[in-house]
C-alpha cells in the first residue's frame, strides 16, 4: 500500500475515535445533569409507612427460623437450637442427642466450662459413632440384591459367554500374559505343542509348518510378544536367534535350553489353568452362604466406614483420657494450700463419678496431646 493511503487510513481511524469519544462525554454530561425526582410529603410519609410494616421478626421463635434463612448444613452450629433444627432436618432425633449429652453430664460432674465444652464433644462423637454404625449395616442390607444379581450375571457369562481367545490377544504383547480363560490355554497349548516340534526337528528356517502354520520365530513371539515383556520369553528369543544363526544339532546344549523353557512355560499354563479353575469354583459356582451376611464381599464403602468408625473410637479415648487429665489436674490445685473451696467440691466429685482408672491412663496421655485436644481439634 504506498505510503500516502496509510496516511489517510490512520487519519480517518484517529477521527472516528475522537468522534466516539466526544459523542459519549455527551451522554454522560447528559445524564449528570438531570434533575432529581421530587418526592412528595404524602410519598415520603407513605414509603416510611410501609417500612415500619418490614423490621423483621420481633418474637425469639420468629427470630430463631429467621437465623435458618442462609442455612446450609449446621456442622458448625454455636447455638443449640441452630444443632437441633439441623438433627430434625437431618431426619435425627434431637431430643436422643440432648438426652445422651445430659447422660454423660450426669456421669462426668464436670465443674468448669473446659470440663463442659469436652464433655459436649464426647457426646457428639459417641452419636456419630452411633449414627455410622447403623449406616454400616443399612449399607450391607442394601448391598446384599446387589452382590447376588453381579454373582448371577458372573456364572451367566461363564457357562454361556466364555471369552474367546484370538489374534489381537496374543498380538503383539502375547498370549502368556493375556487374561486367563478356557480358550487362552488351548490355543496357547498348540502354540507351544507347534514351537517344541519344530526346535526338536531343528527347523531353523523361516519356512511356515505346524498346526498354525508360522514359522517358530512367529511362534514364539505370539507365546511371550513381539517385545517380551517376561525373562523367560527375552531369554527363550535370543537363544533361539543364536541357534537359528549357527543351525544348530540335535547335542547343542542350547537346544536342550530352548525345550526346558518350552517344558516350564506349559507347566507355568497349567498351573494358571489349575488357578484359574479355582477361582471359577470359588466364586461363581460356590453358592453365597446368605446366613453369614459378614462373609459377603467387602467393598471400598465398607472399608471407608470401618477406618471412620476406628478414628472415632480413637477420638473418644483421647476425650476420656482429657477428661481424666483434666480432674486430676483439679485434685492437684484443690490439695495446694489457699485453694478455694470450690476446687475442694470438684475434687471430690472427680473422686467417684468415673469408672476409670486415672493414674493408669494419664500416664499414657502427654501434654502436647492434652493441648491440642483442649483447642478442639479432633
Amino acid at each position: 500500500m504506498p505510503e500516502n493511503e496509510n496516511h489517510r487510513s490512520d487519519t480517518g481511524t484517529l477521527d472516528r475515535h475522537s468522534e466516539i469519544s466526544a459523542h459519549a462525554g455527551a451522554n454522560a454530561e447528559a445524564q449528570t445533569n438531570i434533575p432529581a425526582r421530587a418526592v412528595s410529603e404524602k410519598r415520603r410519609a407513605a414509603n416510611q409507612a410501609s417500612a415500619l410494616k418490614s423490621t423483621g421478626p420481633q418474637t425469639p421463635e420468629g427470630k430463631r427460623r429467621a437465623a435458618f434463612n442462609s442455612f446450609q448444613h449446621g456442622a458448625f452450629a454455636s447455638e443449640d437450637h441452630i444443632l437441633h433444627e439441623a438433627l430434625d432436618r437431618a431426619g435425627y432425633d434431637a431430643q436422643a442427642f440432648d438426652a445422651r449429652r445430659q447422660e454423660l453430664l450426669d456421669d462426668w460432674q464436670p465443674g468448669g466450662a473446659q470440663q463442659r465444652q469436652v464433655i459436649g464433644d464426647l457426646a457428639w462423637l459417641y452419636w456419630l459413632r452411633d449414627r455410622d454404625r447403623v449406616a454400616l449395616l443399612e449399607m450391607q442390607a442394601r448391598s446384599a440384591p446387589r452382590l447376588e444379581l453381579e454373582r448371577d450375571w458372573r456364572r451367566f457369562n461363564t457357562r454361556h459367554r466364555p471369552v474367546s481367545f484370538d489374534h489381537s490377544d496374543y498380538y503383539p504383547d502375547g498370549g502368556a500374559t493375556a487374561d486367563a480363560s478356557p480358550d487362552k490355554f488351548k490355543v496357547m497349548g498348540e502354540f507351544l505343542d507347534d514351537l517344541e516340534s519344530m526346535i526338536t526337528r531343528r527347523k531353523w528356517s523361516d519356512e511356515a509348518m505346524g498346526r498354525c502354520e508360522y514359522n517358530a520365530h512367529s511362534l514364539a513371539k505370539f507365546v511371550w510378544g513381539q517385545t517380551p515383556n517376561t525373562a523367560r520369553g527375552r531369554e527363550f528369543l535370543r537363544l533361539y536367534d543364536q541357534c537359528a544363526e549357527k543351525r544348530a544339532k540335535a547335542d547343542d546344549p542350547r537346544v536342550a535350553q530352548l525345550l526346558a523353557w518350552i517344558a516350564e512355560e506349559r507347566a507355568a499354563l497349567a498351573e494358571e489353568e489349575g488357578l484359574e479353575a479355582r477361582e471359577r469354583a470359588i466364586d461363581v459356582e460356590q453358592p453365597e452362604e446368605m446366613s453369614w451376611p459378614e462373609l459377603r464381599p467387602l467393598g471400598e464403602a465398607w472399608q471407608e466406614a470401618e477406618r471412620r468408625l476406628q478414628q472415632m473410637e480413637r477420638q473418644i479415648d483421647a476425650k476420656i483420657r482429657l477428661l481424666l487429665r483434666l480432674e486430676k489436674r483439679a485434685q492437684n490445685e484443690s490439695s495446694k494450700p489457699g485453694v478455694p473451696s470450690e476446687y475442694n467440691e470438684l475434687s471430690k466429685l472427680g473422686e467417684h463419678t468415673t469408672p476409670y482408672k486415672p493414674d493408669e491412663i494419664i500416664a499414657r496421655t502427654s501434654e502436647a496431646e492434652v493441648r491440642g485436644l483442649s483447642s478442639g481439634t479432633w
